[in-house]
């Protein structure tokens, strides 16, 4: 179900842009392991299954909090970043030139912070599901 995503997310940088619709099984993913169907008697297993689901379930609230569509196509997301109408918003809330520097600083900063969070996630996802199929396969010899 994620191989073919998987692969996806390693590549993708979460500073740009992304089709929110390439990370539907991210959201099957969370959904199944919701059923106890979905579940391993195999504890080494069943702990790495947890551990992707956490990963997801953190990524997949990262970029509902934190990105947005973008007006010229909103099939694409990203995280909210410094174009004129929040730079006149957060003109309208400085009170001087200075405390508007730092407005800008901080939300760079947060763009930032969102950003490699997001790629990181990212790549755990990938390297833990890697990492379940790897031993997934040696443990049911499949």
């Amino acid at each position: 179900m994620l191989s073919f995503y998987a692969s996806l997310f390693s590549i993708l940088d979460y500073f740009g842009t992304f089709r929110l619709e390439d990370h539907g099984p991210l959201h099957e993913f969370a959904i199944y392991c919701e059923t106890p169907e979905f579940e391993f008697l195999d504890a080494d297993l069943e702990s790495l299954r947890g551990e992707l689901e956490g990963h997801i379930i953190k990524f997949l609230s990262l970029i509902g909090q934190y990105t947005f569509p973008l007006r010229t196509n909103p099939e694409f997301n990203r995280i909210a970043i410094l174009d004129s109408q929040l730079i006149q918003d957060i003109a309208y809330k400085a009170r001087d030139e200075e405390h508007f520097k730092e407005l800008v600083e901080k939300h760079e900063e947060h763009i930032n912070r969102v950003g490699r969070e997001l790629n990181s996630l990212a790549d755990e996802i990938c390297r833990t599901y890697d990492e379940l199929v790897r031993l997934g396969r040696r443990k049911l010899a499949v």
